[in-house]
């Protein structure tokens, strides 16, 4: 009598592959009355008995390329693939029920954080059927500042709050936010005010910003000697690492990452909800109409036009969620290849390579004492910052942050803390320059103690830029464009490769300093090696050979004294060995290396799933030279005529790559009133490639003193730069202090 069990076993996996995808979004149920309906199939088509089977279900659902950039080479084995199925179908299953009080909702609420960082068109629509847009809405509404006995009614900084509302930044569309009633809205961002505008208390970066070098040379509890202590403990806050990572088995791999800082998404989303809500313009006949009128009346200041194209600005615009079948789409198959592979690249396409930086730096910047840091890519795209730049600064109101700063206890005071921004538009025009090995960068700030390494001055040297000339040289037909920088009366000169998009630096593998160290760590791990392999084989031989030969070899090391007769030995007994076995040397290293990767081999390394991700190479990470990135930039002219002319300058960190931008305001041509004399000192992550957010204060005298503190969100305009010399403030042969 026919029955399934008949039917080749490739037949029957292809009906069961199929079934699986009879719908494409949520866990594939209908197998399971498949393998339930007898034993023998059960036997066949379990996950256990055909990894390969459930791989393959497993990347027709979800995305899967992010990993096999990020993760090591398991990420792209069929039981690393088929297990994952098993734990996004979980995750899913969970949000439909979102049983908060359950003892894994920290891991599926992690798990699904990831998988928006993987995200390029699957995950997000996976994630959607489970209702994790609504969950995280709800959950900001009702659970955000639940659970505050224990910190004096202070909203709790906790993983499960800071996950939460990453998720909730990552569900949002920008039509969700332009659709949320007035009254709901206002909800909304009251519950993230106290995250994204108290910084003393919620700090939005993975170590304070007031270091540059890592890792830091002194515990915890050496920095609260030197810091202020506040009703909410030391500040700046140094946080135990243990506290701030949470650990989970991810694609085959042991992954560790920190806790993304909750401030960070209650910034973006802050400004998201003000760039939303109703813009009350100037009553009318206040201000000129547009810039003729205003210059026919010798008016400096926003005209209407000026008011009307600010409130236009979307500088925080939640990630695009993308299309399913996304790769289809792509022009040609090249580009196809270059998304398919292991390494990650600045030109890549697909929407999980705009979250590779952030990837990279939760996966990595969790410790800054640890004296190493797990292997991965940049935190930074070298380029990033270079183009023009739109957004927002939130002003708090001076009275209710001190009141904030010295309150023990969170009352109705400051549940909701006032700010103003409609005074307060942004726009940057930057320029990123860079110092290529083996050239030397600018020096840092010389600092006074362990607690002060010149962020107020973007860590430049304390007379930077006063005491310096900046000369921009290059461009057109001019060669490379570089910035030049020398103090005054100094013959020693720091020179920067300015960024150009599709210009190669000049960055060469042989003098390098990264690359020469590298190549010298790599040589030293393979002469080890090769030693071992050498004693291994030599052991193996005659004793009373290998003990003369020992005699012989010591006596002979000792003329030469230790140094050079290890490593005369080492070339000797390789010649020994060499004549012995009949065998070159790196021949034998090849056999071994074989051998032991038959012997290392995975139990499902012949059932990988198929694709172009399979590779049993190592991910490999490309130096680009690049030591130190300096920043220079300007309000562009069609601008500064309504917001005032600034000039910028700044650094980014190499640790994190936090972003740090010194705004100093430029007299008008003319004479008249500056403004304040105070820098204004923007420091923050890129997020997502191309937004910009943290936290900016005025540079002070100290660094030790909580500052007024408050949120600012930029993000790039898709369109040009100004054009050269339309800019103000650092140009070509000018002064940096101009």
């Amino acid at each position: 009598m026919p029955s399934l069990l008949t039917l080749p076993d490739d037949v029957l996996a292809e009906i069961f592959f199929r079934l699986a995808l009879v719908d494409l979004l949520g866990p594939p149920r209908h197998i399971v009355p498949f393998l339930q309906s007898c034993r023998a199939l059960h036997r066949l088509l379990s996950l256990d008995s055909n990894l390969y089977l459930y791989a393959h279900i497993f990347r027709a659902k979800f995305d899967y390329r992010a990993p096999a950039r990020r993760l090591s080479d398991r990420a792209t084995h069929a039981a690393a693939l088929a297990r994952q199925l098993v734990r996004a179908c979980r995750t899913l299953s969970w949000f439909r029920r979102a049983d908060l009080d359950g003892p894994r909702a920290v891991q599926h609420l992690c798990r699904a954080f990831t998988m928006y960082s993987e995200n390029d068109g699957r995950n997000a629509a996976q994630l959607a059927w489970a209702g994790v847009p609504d969950f995280a809405e709800r959950y900001v509404l009702d659970r955000l500042w639940a659970h505050r006995e224990s910190t004096s009614g202070w909203p709790v900084e906790s993983r499960e709050n800071a996950f939460a509302l990453w998720l909730y930044w990552f569900s949002l569309t920008p039509e969700k936010l332009a659709a949320h009633p007035p009254a709901l809205r206002a909800r909304l961002a009251k519950h993230v005010r106290p995250y994204a505008m108290y910084g003393f208390r919620y700090p939005p970066f993975l170590a304070p910003d007031n270091h540059f070098r890592f890792p830091l040379p002194a515990d915890p509890t050496t920095y609260q000697h030197h810091s202020v202590e506040t009703p909410h403990g030391f500040y700046p806050l140094y946080r135990e690492p243990e506290y701030l990572t949470h650990e989970f088995t991810h694609f085959g791999d042991r992954v560790r990452i920190a806790e993304p800082p909750v401030a960070l998404a209650a910034k973006l989303l802050l400004v998201a909800f003000v760039e939303n809500q109703s813009f009350e313009l100037p009553p009318p006949g206040a201000l000129p109409l547009d810039r003729a009128e205003a210059e026919e009346i010798q008016f400096r200041g926003p005209t209407m036009a000026d008011f009307d194209e600010y409130r236009t600005v979307r500088a925080a615009r939640p990630p695009p969620h993308g299309d399913w079948d996304w790769r289809a789409a792509l022009p040609d198959r090249a580009q196809g290849r270059e998304e398919d592979g292991r390494a990650w690249t600045d030109r890549l396409t697909s929407l999980s390579a705009r979250q590779e930086n952030d990837w990279e730096r939760w996966r990595a910047c969790f410790d800054p004492w640890a004296r190493s840091v797990p292997l991965g890519g940049p935190k930074f795209t070298p380029g990033s910052l270079s183009g023009l730049w739109a957004g927002h600064h939130l002003d708090p109101d001076v009275d209710g942050h001190a009141l904030a700063v010295h309150s023990y206890v969170f009352d109705a005071r400051l549940e909701n803390p006032p700010f103003s921004a409609a005074a307060h538009a942004l726009f940057f025009d930057l320029r990123e320059h860079h110092c290529v090995s083996p050239a030397q960068p600018l020096p840092l700030w010389e600092p006074s103690d362990a607690m002060d390494e010149g962020a107020l001055n973007a860590y430049c040297p304390r007379s930077f830029p006063d005491a310096y000339a900046v000369q921009h040289t290059g461009g057109a037909r001019g060669g490379r464009r570089k910035v030049h920088m020398r103090r005054r009366g100094m013959p020693e000169e720091w020179v920067y490769e300015t960024y150009v998009e599709g210009e190669r630096n000049s960055h060469e593998p042989e003098t390098c300093e990264m690359c020469v160290a590298s190549r010298e760590e790599e040589e030293a791990e393979v002469r080890a090696r090769v030693a071992d392999i050498l004693a291994a084989r030599a052991a193996e031989g005659d004793d009373d050979e290998n003990e003369d030969l020992d005699v012989e070899l010591d006596d002979h090391d000792h003329e030469m004294g230790e140094e050079q007769g290890g490593a005369a030995r080492v070339d000797r007994v390789r010649r020994q060995v060499q004549d012995g076995l009949d065998m070159d040397v790196d021949e034998l290293i090849d056999a071994v290396s074989s051998e032991d990767d038959e012997e290392h081999e995975p139990e499902d390394a012949h059932s990988r799933a198929a694709s172009p991700t399979d590779s049993d190479m190592d991910i490999e990470r490309t130096c680009s030279g690049i030591k130190d990135i300096f920043v220079t930039g300007e309000t562009p002219a069609r601008y500064a005529q309504a917001w005032r002319a600034y000039a910028l300058y700044g650094r980014v960190r190499p640790w994190d790559g936090l972003v740090v931008l010194v705004r100093v305001q430029i007299p008008p041509a003319g004479g008249g009133a500056s403004g304040s004399a105070l820098p204004t000192v923007y420091r923050g992550y890129v997020v997502g490639g191309r937004t910009l957010v943290g936290a900016w204060r005025h540079a002070t005298a100290s660094a030790h003193t909580v500052p007024l503190e408050g949120t600012f969100v930029v993000s790039k305009v898709d369109r040009p730069p100004a054009a050269a010399g339309e800019g103000v403030g650092v140009g070509p042969d000018t002064d940096a202090n101009r």
